[in-house]
């Protein structure tokens, strides 16, 4: 079974020799809150995947489980390895706000 992202934290922090404290620490957050991420009793913020990758030394694929996951079905390393390459390789935009919604068909004018 696969690990979630809580345990594959808690997993590479003990590899370093690191409290949960000391991680917490480092990262700017609680102890409390690494304690709940790694008992998988809540997420992460997405914005601190990159500190965390730092201190722990390690990929962000390898944080987030997918290091040696199979991205095509045919055994077809040259295509696998342009799909990983390309997997994040453009930026995401979201955007939020009152001009993303189309408010002329409703009651709240």
């Amino acid at each position: 079974m696969k690990e979630n992202i809580g345990e594959l934290i808690c997993q590479y922090r003990q590899n370093r020799k690191m409290t949960q404290e000391e991680f917490a620490s480092r990262l700017g957050v609680t102890p409390q809150a690494v304690s709940k991420w790694e008992r998988g009793n809540g997420l992460l913020d997405i914005s601190l995947v990159k500190s965390i990758c730092q201190i722990l030394d390690i990929s962000a694929n390898a944080l987030l489980g997918i290091a040696d996951c199979k991205v095509v079905e045919n055994n077809n390393a040259i295509m696998e390895q342009e799909i990983r390459n390309n997997m994040f390789a453009e930026p995401l935009l979201l955007e939020f706000g009152e001009g993303m919604i189309d408010l002329s068909h409703t009651f709240l004018r």
